[in-house]
């Protein structure tokens, strides 16, 4: 894994208190010139930047200092973490893809020698390694249905629930709710299809059941969200 240092303005310290206890990744939807621009950029009216940057030939730049906090998260929420954005709690990855296609394999040479040593130097579980869709799911969608989450959770980076019964009964929407308000997203449990449940579902989904991104709302993906929460607890 080649690392090369190119420094970006956009940082802060981190909040009194907090650490990384998440590790966020992304896609740019843009080229790799642009992505380095746009995150090294410090006189724009809405600076960003990510503590890394991976590049299509794997090449990984290292923005921020780890100690730091990027501006990579926005407004986002997981969990019991306040409300705002995960900024002061995580680190951010940023990989070079439109969202349009996958990722290329001396990406994820990088990604699984890159985010074990970031969870490993932080003590970040698998269970907080998540996507900007997962933290900010009405917003954003990447890092988008290539990623194959389930070859980054055979090292650790993630978690791949395994389901091997359906779920039995008829589907009720406050369950569902129940469950992925458990795991992590912000819902709350209403009994109704609201674009917070719709989004959350369709993040959870691009992350850990890929093959039902065209039915999100089924027996099978419960099975999956139930495992999930069961893990967790």
């Amino acid at each position: 894994m080649e690392l090369r240092r190119v420094p970006s303005p956009n940082f802060a310290p981190r909040a009194p208190g907090s650490r990384p206890v998440f590790l966020i990744l992304h896609y740019t939807a843009c080229d790799l010139a642009l992505s380095l621009k746009i995150l090294t950029d410090g006189q724009t009216n809405n600076p960003v930047s990510s503590h890394y940057l991976i590049a299509e030939d794997g090449t990984v730049f290292l923005l921020v200092d780890e100690e730091m906090s990027a501006w990579h998260a926005g407004l986002s929420s997981w969990g019991g973490y306040i409300e705002g954005s995960l900024n002061t709690w995580s680190i951010g990855i940023e990989l070079v893809n439109f969202g349009n296609h996958p990722y290329t394999e001396a990406q994820y040479q990088s990604l699984l020698t890159l985010c074990p040593a970031i969870q490993m130097r932080h003590q970040i579980s698998p269970f907080h390694v998540l996507g900007h869709a997962d933290i900010a799911p009405l917003r954003k969608s990447d890092p988008g249905h290539h990623l194959d989450w389930g070859r980054l959770a055979e090292r650790g980076i993630g978690v791949q629930p395994q389901a091997s019964i359906h779920s039995q009964g008829p589907l009720e929407i406050r369950t569902l709710q129940i469950l992925l308000a458990r795991i992590g997203y912000k819902v709350t449990p209403s009994g109704t299809m609201d674009p917070e449940t719709s989004a959350s579902l369709r993040a959870f989904c691009q992350r850990c059941a890929p093959t039902h991104l065209h039915n999100t709302f089924c027996p099978e993906v419960m099975a999956f969200l139930d495992a999930y929460a069961r893990a967790l607890s």
